[in-house]
């Protein structure tokens, strides 16, 4: 490493020491077959280029498709630092995994202070799939073949497909939030389907249709209470009116006049919660099962008023 020099003046130095070599990572690996020697050399060349004109996400994929082709520890370092100047960050992580899983030789400390960059800046942007199996399992994300049993990727809906345990393909769609990992039971193929994103939603997580019963409870007690204080006056009306034919008076008749005013405030509210409370009895959703064919009359309230609406099949 050399001090002083910048992130990217170091990847721009790696690229011209090997150049200056006169071989590329495909070069170093000849027995990978003609094919695989053509095709990383091809990949590693764009990706130089790609550097050279910043397009640096480019390169770190060509970069690790030339090292895929045709491993080498060089081409593996090259996508690893391109990637930590890219935002491609299921790239960046399933780079780290690659160098994890090579070890030995082939992770130099250089390698080793790139991945830990690399999981510090992308660990948490990117999601995880992961396949568990008691013995080796394969299977496709996104109609790609997983080249492991574990694969980062972009965080969003993904579809996962493999051949369960019990002879059965299945087709997953996982979604996946940043930072999370979400692990596939291959042999458990009922857990896996309770991972499908497209799965019919269980009566807990039903959609919510109107207010909650609470409200409707409120109201309920509100008119009741009212309805007790409506009583109450009702009959202190009615000992003000015995009062007045007893001893008529202009005091007498003063005091039915307000007992009696009380009396009807108290019903006229309680009529009024009476009504608030009806509304709400067939507004509120008590839990019942609903779909979207099996619906009763609605009534909603706005601001022109009452309206009913609904599917009567």
């Amino acid at each position: 490493m050399i001090a002083g020099v910048s992130c990217r003046a170091r990847v721009r130095f790696l690229v011209c020491a090997i150049v200056l070599a006169g071989a590329s990572p495909a070069g170093a690996r000849a027995a990978e077959g003609p094919d695989d020697v053509a095709e990383a050399r091809a990949d590693y060349d764009a990706a130089a280029a790609a550097y050279d004109r910043e397009d640096y996400a480019t390169a770190a994929a060509r970069f690790a498709r030339a090292d895929e082709r045709s491993p080498d520890p060089r081409a593996l370092q090259l996508a690893m630092a391109a990637a930590l100047l890219a935002s491609d960050a299921a790239l960046a992580m399933n780079l780290v995994d690659r160098s994890e899983a090579r070890g030995g030789e082939q992770t130099s400390s250089s390698i080793a202070s790139l991945a830990r960059q690399l999981r510090a800046r992308f660990e948490n942007r990117a999601a995880r799939v992961r396949l568990v199996c008691a013995t080796s399992c394969s299977a496709t994300l996104d109609g790609a073949v997983m080249p492991s049993s574990s694969r980062w990727v972009a965080p969003g809906r993904h579809v996962i497909a493999f051949d369960a345990a019990d002879g059965s393909h299945l087709e997953i769609a996982l979604a996946l939030a940043a930072g999370q990992t979400i692990d596939v039971p291959v042999d458990a193929p009922d857990a896996a389907r309770a991972l499908d994103d497209r799965r019919a939603p269980t009566p807990s997580a039903r959609e919510r249709r109107g207010p909650a019963p609470a409200f409707f409870w409120a109201a309920a007690g509100a008119t009741a209470a009212a309805a007790g204080v409506a009583t109450v006056f009702t009959v202190v009306l009615e000992g003000r009116h015995d009062d007045f034919v007893a001893r008529p008076s202009a005091e007498t008749a003063a005091a039915g006049d307000r007992a009696q005013t009380n009396a009807r405030v108290a019903w006229a509210v309680t009529g009024a919660l009476a009504v608030t409370t009806g509304v709400l009895a067939l507004l509120t959703d008590f839990g019942g099962a609903r779909t979207a064919r099996a619906r009763g009359p609605r009534v909603a309230l706005g601001w022109s008023g009452l309206s009913i609406a609904g599917r009567f099949e």
